[in-house]
């Protein structure tokens, strides 16, 4: 009897796991308010489901691992539902994980938060649009990435790694005291960088660790202008600038990279936080674009002949445009002149070479015109004493 009773509540359990694991995953409240559920971010695309429940199971038992998949693409979303069989192993999951090590799959450093009901999620979004409306220069981003010297993350640090982290934070607390100092939404500052990055390896890591959607806008790597590598650049100074496009890959970029041991060694760990920003000095970047911009669109030529040129060929597309061709109305078109060779002024120097030409040109012609006159005299007096000499009136001989 009793062989018999322990098989009947043997298939009754074995039936409850195979509807749980049947049971499409979604956020009901009768599973979230049990608070056996976890939510998992910072999973890969090409997730494993099997794999990441036997990654899990070492907390405890799982009734169910399920992904979140795209409806469109057929992949996973990059998140994950867990839910365990007692709560005492989902507490036991969220010390284990808060810690500074945490806990990786496949790279990546997954974050794992208890399951929300839909209207606590509703409350969250709208208290995050309330405090993003209110603080207009994204206060808020100064604490992402800073470790305090209490925090357990601090054990694994170097005093002068954490006393950097400390210099860099109370840098950025005193710069946001004046008003036109702001936080940047997708501009992050990457210190702690090796000698030997140049700006495509650094995109190619933020973009790896920004996810699939990550585009990545500038990337900036500061270099020394006395000393230069064998190229001829400028050797790095070992800090940086990374700006996306969106918000959400610059926030999953800073906390994948920041303090992470397994970038470029335990002794260089990479310093990622948001960028401040000078409102004063944006201002005068956006004039000077649009000052250059004006400048090579509003070009005016000092011929007026390439105006007249312009003007005419301006009324032909005008016409065109509009449909009336000059047959069509009998109107006159204006010849247009081909200019064979560009008008140019001409500077004071090549002005005073001209003159200079003019007048010795002008020297020669007067000496020649001398020459002539004294030339003509000689030739009237030999005439003359020819004529008198060999006159046929009288002849000296006889």
């Amino acid at each position: 009897m009793r062989r018999r009773k322990w098989k009947r509540w043997r298939k009754t359990k074995e039936m409850e796991v195979e509807d749980d694991i049947r049971k499409p995953v979604t956020m009901e409240t009768e599973d979230v308010m049990e608070g056996k559920t976890l939510f998992i971010r910072g999973i890969p695309h090409d997730v494993d489901e099997e794999e990441l429940s036997i990654l899990m199971q070492q907390y405890g038992p799982i009734r169910y691992c399920r992904a979140v998949m795209d409806d469109v693409t057929g992949m996973c979303r990059g998140s994950a539902f867990v839910k365990y069989r007692d709560t005492a192993s989902v507490q036991y999951c969220l010390e284990s994980t808060s810690g500074s090590e945490g806990l990786w799959f496949h790279g990546n450093q997954l974050d794992i938060t208890l399951a929300l009901s839909k209207d606590e999620i509703k409350k969250v979004k709208k208290k995050k649009t309330s405090v993003e409306s209110k603080d207009k220069r994204n206060l808020y981003l100064a604490k992402e990435g800073v470790i305090l010297p209490d925090s357990e993350v601090a054990k694994d640090l170097t005093k002068h790694e954490l006393a950097k982290r400390m210099r860099s934070f109370e840098e950025r607390r005193r710069k946001l005291r004046n008003p036109f100092y702001f936080m940047s939404k997708n501009r992050l500052s990457v210190r702690n960088l090796p000698v030997n990055i140049n700006e495509k390896k650094l995109r190619v890591l933020f973009k790896s660790h920004g996810g699939d959607n990550a585009f990545i806008k500038q990337v900036k790597l500061m270099r020394s202008k006395d000393k230069f590598d064998d190229k001829g650049l400028g050797k790095p100074l070992g800090f940086g600038f990374v700006e996306f496009t969106q918000h959400e890959p610059a926030l999953r970029a800073l906390r994948s990279l920041n303090n992470n041991p397994d970038i470029f060694g335990p002794h260089k760990r990479p310093m990622v936080e948001f960028a401040v920003e000078d409102t004063r000095a944006l201002k005068l970047m956006n004039r000077r674009q649009q000052h250059q911009g004006a400048k090579s669109s509003d070009i005016q030529h000092t011929n007026k002949r390439v105006q007249w040129q312009l003007k005419c060929k301006a009324k032909r597309l005008r016409r065109r445009a509009a449909g009336k061709t000059s047959c069509e109305k009998n109107i006159k078109t204006l010849p247009v002149r081909i200019m064979e060779q560009p008008f140019v002024k001409k500077t004071i120097r090549q002005r005073k070479l001209q003159t200079e030409q003019r007048m010795k040109i002008r020297k020669r012609t007067k000496t020649s015109k001398s020459d002539l006159k004294t030339e003509k005299e000689f030739s009237n007096l030999v005439n003359q004493y020819r004529n008198r000499l060999f006159s046929q009136e009288t002849r000296w001989f006889e």
